[in-house]
């Protein structure tokens, strides 16, 4: 009778835990397939970053791989990011003309049927040409040759990359399709609010001409009507000579300058001497938002902070 209770106890006990195995498995398999679909995805900047962000809001969290304030003209990658972006669904990212070190692990990865989204070939996205010391506005629309990589300043342009986003993702995760497209028109509405605000800070200061660190705000320039008058570099890794720093003192002289736009990610002497020279005020001016935090929040403040840098700079002086 003993042995027979104990096979009884022993029995019952597997049965239960059968049970609890059959349900564990019931609950997975009746759990939402969107839960388990949604793509690991990978973003090169803070701004690009934070427009995923709010498409990707309430099904998952995209990881940033340059964070601080690390330039992604001169970056160098970790072990720990490369190992990260090899494991992506999706990259996001601009393009070889501003992360230059994604090139090559991406061709890598090509190989490997990884998906990426660049965005500054994407057809969403408007590009402008790369401008030279002449100063000249190019013409807003498709240019061949050299593309200005910081498409995201042109709020027009960060409503692409959201559709783009959108679209990508809705391909990859067709069952969360609708939610992607839900948080895109949320986003465009925040934007629209975002436009608005930036154009009443910059009431009164479009017309000022000013100079910037390296030329890379003209998407901001188009969006928002400001007056540019020049740039100490082309780019952060183009250094002016002698030819192009005399340029620039004679536009700041001729047109009046009283701003010159220093960067926090390119700390330069160049810029402080000419506003030595010239007795411009100096302001800092962050394309990446080096200082806020990421996540969806930041674009909007971005925009912000920088128009608010602008109002600063290019305001009369009071007496």
């Amino acid at each position: 009778m003993l042995y027979h209770n104990a096979l009884g106890f022993q029995g019952k006990r597997a049965l239960d835990v059968s049970r609890q195995r059959i349900g564990v498995w019931l609950v997975a398999w009746l759990m939402p397939i969107s839960g388990w679909a949604v793509p690991d995805v990978v973003v090169s900047i803070k701004p690009v970053h934070s427009l995923v962000s709010m498409i990707m809001r309430d099904l998952g969290e995209p990881q940033l791989l340059i964070e601080g304030a690390a330039s992604p003209h001169q970056y160098a990658m970790r072990p720990s990011e490369a190992a990260r972006l090899a494991d992506a669904d999706l990259v996001v990212w601009v393009g070889p003309s501003l992360e230059s070190f994604l090139v090559r692990p991406l061709t890598q990865m090509r190989a490997v049927s990884s998906r990426e989204l660049q965005l500054q070939s994407n057809p969403l996205i408007t590009p402008l040409k790369s401008r030279g010391y002449s100063f000249a506005r190019p013409a807003v629309g498709r240019t061949k040759g050299s593309v200005d990589p910081h498409v995201w300043l042109d709020p027009k342009n960060a409503v692409g990359i959201l559709q783009a986003v959108t679209d990508t993702l809705s391909q990859m995760d067709p069952s969360n399709a609708s939610r992607y497209a839900a948080n895109r028109d949320h986003a465009i509405q925040e934007i629209n609010e975002i436009q608005h605000n930036v154009m009443r800070v910059l009431q009164g200061v479009q017309s000022e001409p000013f100079v910037v660190f390296h030329d890379g705000y003209q998407y901001f320039e188009h969006a928002f009507g400001l007056n540019y008058a020049g740039a100490l570099a082309l780019s952060p890794e183009r250094q002016p000579g002698v030819r192009q720093v005399r340029m620039l003192m004679d536009t700041i002289d001729q047109q009046s300058v009283t701003c010159v736009f220093s960067e926090p990610q390119f700390p330069s002497k160049l810029v402080q001497m000419i506003a030595d020279q010239t007795d411009v005020r100096v302001v800092s001016l962050d394309p990446l938002g080096t200082d806020i935090a990421p996540g969806a929040h930041l674009y909007a403040e971005l925009l912000l902070a920088m128009s608010d840098a602008f109002q600063r700079c290019l305001s009369p002086v009071r007496d």
